[in-house]
């Protein structure tokens, strides 16, 4: 039977229970000295069963306290994931042999720093600079198109630099706790079979960055050993689909861990985008912004490659919304089909 937890008063009454008892008494005195070492007794044993209590839920991750859990993934091999490094291209202007010496520093307006990771010399009026952010995770991003600012003056070099058409991207912040327990339960429940597709998933899930994956076995060959990986990141500022530089990442980490007679192909899957027009009652800014959040929570929770999204469960989570009402749906009229090589994106609501 589950441990039960008895509360203070009722191990009070339980010790003066039988203290009476075994005095032959039909009750203890009130005031009694018998009475007051009892109820103070009754404390250390009420805070012994909140550890016993506290100690038994430590035993399993899925009810674990955050602290525990580097325990339970040094048993099972899942360490948590780093917060990574953004890095990327940084454009300046300048006259031509100027140099910009390398771990140069430049800062953007909210006083992240970047470094650059080469000396460049500028050439035909301009340079590209490859910088990295000065400290890991998601902060270091930027889009393209974002100014920056030289820390000090470099003679021959404009002070003020432009983030190039890539951007600066590939900073992830160290691993959600919530994740990286259900990684370690996924290991727990999933027994590793030395490369079956479960194991791909769980492999390239072990990769910063990437949140979700999905296996085929033969995906692009018949009979051939090829396993086909599709994965997302979730977390990443461009969405959840990921750049080469990331599936080139994975490929990486893949062929680093998996048996010599499979071979891994890690890819990104072509973006299918969902758009939705709704009528709603009533409409109003505040009903539109929980119909949007329950629609993204409803592709979050039930958006992979190769699947159908039934239309009921879209009008169900249109439903769900704090403050609908009624709604008609005029897009899409019919269940969502995703092939294999699909991810959904939420794309737009029209409000008709």
């Amino acid at each position: 039977m589950p441990h039960s937890r008895p509360s203070l008063l009722e191990i009070v009454d339980r010790n003066e229970a039988t203290a009476a008892s075994n005095l032959g008494l039909p009750e203890l005195p009130r005031r009694s000295v018998e009475s007051v070492l009892l109820r103070a007794q009754a404390g250390g044993t009420h805070l012994l069963y909140g550890y016993i209590n506290w100690g038994t839920k430590q035993f399993l991750p899925t009810r674990c306290d955050p602290e525990e859990l580097p325990d339970h993934a040094y048993l099972w091999n899942k360490p948590r994931k780093d917060a990574t490094v953004a890095s990327g291209p940084v454009d300046i202007l300048g006259t031509d042999g100027a140099v910009i010496p390398i771990e140069t520093e430049i800062l953007r307006n909210d006083g992240k720093v970047y470094l650059t990771t080469a000396e460049v010399t500028v050439s035909d009026g301009s340079a590209t600079l490859e910088v990295e952010a000065d400290e890991a995770g998601a902060a270091g991003n930027a889009s393209a198109g974002t100014s920056l600012t030289l820390a000090a003056p470099i003679a021959g070099v404009q002070s003020t630099a432009l983030v190039a058409a890539a951007g600066i991207d590939g900073g992830f912040d160290i691993e959600d706790e919530e994740d990286w327990r259900g990684r370690i339960v996924e290991r727990v429940q999933k027994t590793p079979h030395g490369g079956n597709v479960t194991d791909f998933e769980m492999w390239a899930k072990e990769v910063p960055g990437v949140t979700r994956a999905w296996a085929y076995k033969n995906y692009f060959e018949a009979s051939s050993k090829q396993v086909g990986v599709a994965f997302v990141c979730d977390d990443a500022e461009g969405g959840p689909i990921p750049t080469s530089e990331k599936v080139d990442e994975v490929l990486v980490y893949l062929d680093s861990v998996c048996s010599a007679t499979a071979h891994p192909v890690p890819f990104a899957p072509t973006a299918k985008t969902i758009d939705f027009d709704i009528r709603l009652t009533p409409d109003s800014i505040a009903v539109r912004a929980a119909v949007e959040l329950e629609l993204r929570d409803l592709l979050q929770r039930e958006g992979k490659p190769d699947t159908t999204i039934l239309l009921s469960h879209v009008r169900e989570a249109i439903s769900t919304a704090p403050g609908e009402y009624d709604f008609a749906m005029t897009g899409p009229d019919a269940d969502i089909v995703i092939a294999k090589g699909e991810f959904p994106i939420f794309g737009s609501i029209t409000w008709e």
